[in-house]
């Protein structure tokens, strides 16, 4: 089952969900929290950000529009607070989804920069680590407790009151999130994101149509690991989520709609959001060469990329000699464009090879085939 996260301001019925939940995992969250956000939010001095995954609570955010700390008060640096993820449901992703809507909102609220605080025992390891990598950096104003500055020879209670705090410009982020159906549908397949855990179906897929791929594809240079390729999925997952534009691509299994058997895998890389355009790609693996999946599949993504993703232009390329994969574009109707001489190397000998460039910039003429795109579940 792939995992959908799903992001919404809080709702008096989100209370029992959230409470129980937390509960269960002995942390005391007493309803009266969420009634005071909800009250909050209604008074537009806070929102409050709820992360479901499956349809199932798994954590939330707040920001206060009006920090108490006094820094961001004077600055009118919106604050980061409360941000709370189950445990199970950690490295999924959804601290940093919560996260990086923070920062949407209080863009498109006329903010350009953002703040937030974080405890400084251990128990905060996992926050300071995600925040750095974020993008936010101490505001070099040293610990506060209860949000009052500490100086040398101060005494306080370590406890969830001693914080460091953070801030981050958001006048330009590095990500663009969009609500993208995750499931192709043809006659035959199943387009699907990966998802965590199926490193070993990749794995397996790969190594098995080795001679194949080492022949002509760049990242096939040497057989992954299962660790590498359960690294591949675990990011390519985390893409579908975020959509993160330093890392621009969205990679779909292609599986068989009866058998749910892994044939290969396709999706789009270099992609500009602001254009918007893009590149496909595509591997078979060995036992289903010749049955047509592949030009199936990318006939299906490429309705999927104009309809939905609405690029005005799509892009193949291959290597000069990959006769099996110059046949997919040509028989989709997609215009050759151009030779790039002299800009890639074949992995097997390290001879340098030219690339064929292969272009669409919309359907016209594309022979037909049904193709659905839904969510999960829908």
């Amino acid at each position: 089952m792939t995992n959908k996260i799903t992001l919404s301001s809080l709702e008096e019925n989100d209370f029992d969900e959230i409470v129980s939940s937390f509960k269960i995992i002995g942390w005391n969250k007493p309803r009266s929290i969420y009634e005071a956000y909800f009250t909050e939010q209604s008074d537009n001095t806070r929102s409050a950000i709820v992360a479901k995954e499956n349809g199932k609570f798994c954590g939330y955010v707040t920001i206060k529009w009006k920090s108490d700390y006094d820094s961001f008060s004077q600055q009118n640096i919106p604050e980061i607070s409360d941000l709370n993820v189950l445990p199970i449901y950690r490295k999924h992703g959804i601290g940093t989804a919560l996260i990086n809507e923070c920062e949407t909102i209080s863009k498109k609220r006329g903010y350009t920069n953002i703040g937030l605080g974080v405890g400084m025992t251990a128990d905060y390891g996992d926050a300071q680590r995600l925040y750095v990598r974020l993008g936010y950096i101490p505001d070099g104003r040293g610990l506060h407790y209860k949000c009052g500055s500490l100086q040398y020879g101060n005494q306080v209670k370590i406890d969830d009151d001693l914080v460091l705090f953070f801030t981050k410009s958001i006048s330009s982020c590095d990500y663009h999130r969009i609500d993208l159906p995750t499931h192709i549908e043809t006659p035959r397949l199943l387009l699907r994101p990966p998802q965590a855990n199926e490193g070993k179906i990749l794995n397996v897929a790969i190594l098995e149509s080795f001679d194949l791929l080492n022949k002509h594809m760049l990242w096939a240079k040497e057989k992954p690991s299962i660790e590498e390729s359960e690294a591949v999925v675990k990011r390519e997952a985390k893409n579908w989520i975020l959509q993160i534009k330093s890392d621009p691509e969205l990679m779909l299994f292609i599986l068989d709609k009866n058998t749910n058997d892994l044939i290969g895998a396709t999706g789009f890389h270099g992609i500009d959001w602001d254009v918007p355009c893009a590149e496909t790609g595509y591997w078979v693996r060995k036992k289903y060469l010749g049955q047509g999946y592949i030009t199936e599949a990318i006939n299906a993504i490429t309705q999927y990329a104009f309809n939905v993703m609405k690029v005005k232009r799509l892009v193949i390329t291959c290597d000069v000699d990959n006769e099996r994969s110059k046949k997919i574009p040509e028989r989709l109707g997609y215009q050759f464009e151009s030779t790039m001489r002299a800009n890639r190397i074949k992995p097997i000998s390290g001879e340098v090879s030219d690339t064929l460039v292969y272009v669409r910039n919309d359907l016209n003429n594309l022979p037909e085939l049904e193709v659905i795109w839904k969510n999960e579940n829908t």
